[in-house]
């Protein structure tokens, strides 16, 4: 995994970019049965074309078989980014959810629904870090196991 918290799919794709180098270091000569690409978790909702140029940028740069998107969920209810959108937890995901999806079929890629997941749970509050926006233990295990799905099939 190559990754740095609050980074955006483009930056990840700029070849000028410390954690962009960092990328091209590790797939150099690579060649992967399937790559899963997260982008930062506002970015599809709050900018959909950088958000959609990021994912042709890292896809340019990795030799894969098959890609998966990784849709994340919404903040938990009483997160400030939820305030400053105007969104609820669930309209946050479902946004979030179209984004992901407009971009796999434009790209040809499968989308793993983790912030479906996460809305389909009966206690939300489990899922999440007291931060309302990373996952907790239990939400990371229901991540895992929704991206697993999309990678293997079951």
């Amino acid at each position: 995994a190559v990754t740095h918290g609050g980074y955006k799919l483009r930056q990840f794709a700029d070849p000028g970019d410390e954690h962009g180098k960092r990328l091209r270091d590790a797939i150099a000569g690579k060649h992967f049965d399937c790559a899963v690409l997260q982008e930062q978790s506002l970015n599809p909702i709050r900018d959909e074309e950088e958000f959609l140029a990021g994912v042709e940028g890292v896809k340019a740069l990795i030799c894969a078989d098959r890609f998966v998107l990784y849709a994340t969920w919404g903040r938990n209810d009483g997160s400030p980014d939820l305030v400053d959108l105007g969104l609820t937890r669930a309209e946050m995901t479902e946004k979030l959810s179209e984004a992901y999806n407009r971009a796999g079929r434009h790209f040809g890629m499968a989308v793993a629904e983790v912030g479906k997941a996460f809305l389909a749970q009966p206690d939300k509050d489990a899922l999440y870090d007291p931060d309302m926006t990373h996952p907790s233990a239990l939400g990371s295990e229901i991540a895992a196991s929704v991206i697993l799905e999309q990678v293997i099939g079951k």
